[in-house]
């Protein structure tokens, strides 16, 4: 039995490298003071992400800070809080604005965004294929914290996709950096952009100092630049992600699906007993050649035992079964500039055995919908290819049977643990036996027609091997 519960077709794809993030202000009058009320939609005005965190106060002419604001992004949405303790005259330069950025460092935080092309670009950097241009792709790069960009960074990036860790050791998710300070791309900022980072050159904390209230109301003298880790480069035009709002400065991968995902529509129910294996393959075909592969298919630990996989056809991954998130992870790539010697075909075989009765089969294994399918192509674009995910069989750990109804009349539907000789009698309720017949099934699923000339009303059907027996009532 083999039934296609997937198919993916690859489309297009970019790759990021840093966003600008502003927050904008507007003036509002509170009582006896003069404040800055976040009223514009942070995220929109700041190109920045969901899980961003700006910890903002503000004094006058060296007075003290005061009223520390938290603005937390909400997908998309208006951020609550003002400032107060600013000068009351709009013009007066002598408001000071301290800015503390942060992010959550958790598995998605420090996933988004990051593909196993982020890894080739880092690879063509070290055997001198493509060498980095920018300050943002070497921080970016320095998965590991070593203040470097080498092939150790991989290694973290690799992991971390995988979900062999969740978190880099010596490394938060995003470096933030103030835009002064890097102005023009300045030659110490390619040799040595970790200097530059706001946790390096400012303890994590940034002053604005010597600002109007209309300077802090139209954010244009408060804004940081922020650069993901682990998300290196950006071939082709500048675009953006979902997690992403605005798309003005940023060199994130585009909004539009990387892959058609298209479900094979049928009516099937495939169920699968306490104890049953099933067996999935993965199935992949190319038009041109390929440079890297990234496959994230989900299913429920709590349903499922990895008993085994293996791979087929040239593919030669690392893998790995995320329990955290209920992910299996693929990924090939080199850091050599040369292409994957992969073929069209089934590429892998994903062994499974149910821990507990499982309704439907078809919906419990399918390709990750919160991560996305990567083929890349040799110019790193995804390439003009096709992935497929399919049940090939159901195999019980007993014998089970069922009625299937169709207009050329009843078939039972047998699954075997093993190849066997199986009795099969039809019986009316009057126990008359109607007709016999001895079938030699395979191990998994098999489908038999059953006898229709004799029938008539209820009926019952009986199946027996070894010690095996079971019963089925039809029309």
């Amino acid at each position: 039995m083999k039934t296609i519960i997937k198919s993916i077709k690859s489309l297009a794809i970019g790759i990021s490298v840093f966003t600008i993030l502003i927050f904008s202000m507007g003036f509002k009058k509170f009582f006896t003071n003069y404040q800055c009320y976040v009223e514009d939609d942070f995220r929109a005005a700041a190109f920045t992400v969901n899980n961003h965190v700006m910890d903002v106060s503000s004094q006058i002419s060296g007075g003290g800070y005061s009223m520390p604001v938290t603005l937390t992004s909400t997908s998309c949405g208006v951020h609550d809080g003002f400032l107060t303790n600013l000068d009351p005259v709009a013009t007066n330069a002598t408001n000071d604005v301290q800015v503390t950025p942060s992010s959550a460092n958790d598995y998605a935080d420090y996933t988004e965004g990051v593909t196993t092309i982020d890894n080739v670009l880092i690879g063509n950097h070290c055997n001198g294929t493509a060498p980095f241009t920018t300050g943002y792709q070497f921080l970016s790069a320095d998965g590991e914290g070593d203040e470097d960009a080498d092939t150790f960074d991989t290694h973290y990036i690799r992991d971390m996709i995988l979900g062999v860790i969740t978190v880099f050791p010596d490394r938060d998710s995003w470096d933030w950096l103030k835009p002064s300070d890097v102005s023009g791309d300045p030659s110490g900022f390619l040799s040595n952009p970790w200097q530059y980072r706001v946790k390096s050159k400012y303890s994590g904390t940034v002053t604005f100092s010597g600002l109007t209230r209309n300077q802090i109301a139209s954010g244009s003298s408060t804004n940081l630049r922020t650069t993901k880790i682990g998300d290196v480069g950006a071939p082709g035009g500048a675009s953006h992600n979902s997690w992403v709002c605005n798309a003005g400065l940023s060199y994130f991968n585009p909004q539009v699906p990387l892959e058609t995902r298209t479900a094979v529509t049928s009516n099937k129910i495939i169920p699968a007993s306490l104890g049953s294996e099933v067996i999935v393959s993965v199935r992949i075909d190319a038009s041109e050649s390929i440079r890297s592969i990234e496959l994230p298919i989900h299913f429920d630990h709590q349903l499922y035992e990895v008993l085994s996989v293996s791979f087929e056809n040239g593919f030669l991954p690392y893998w790995h079964f995320n329990l955290n998130n209920d992910r299996l992870t693929m990924m090939m790539y080199n850091l050599t500039n040369k292409l994957l010697d992969v073929q069209n075909g089934n590429i892998a075989f994903i062994h499974l055995k149910s821990k507990r009765e499982v309704k439907d089969v078809l919906q419990t294994i399918y390709f990750s919908k919160d991560r996305q399918v990567e083929i890349s192509n040799e110019a790193l674009n995804l390439a003009n290819a096709k992935v497929q995910l399919t049940i090939e069989n159901v195999i019980s750990n007993g014998l089970e049977a069922r009625i299937l109804s169709s207009p050329n009349g009843p078939t039972v539907e047998v699954n075997l643990p093993r190849q066997s000789t199986v009795d099969m009698q039809i019986l009316n309720v009057n126990g008359q036996i109607l007709a016999t017949q001895k079938l030699n099934l395979l191990k998994g699923l098999n489908k038999v027609k059953i006898p229709s000339d004799k029938l008539v009303g209820i009926n019952i059907l009986v199946l027996s091997t070894g010690n095996e027996r079971t019963s089925l009532k039809f029309y």
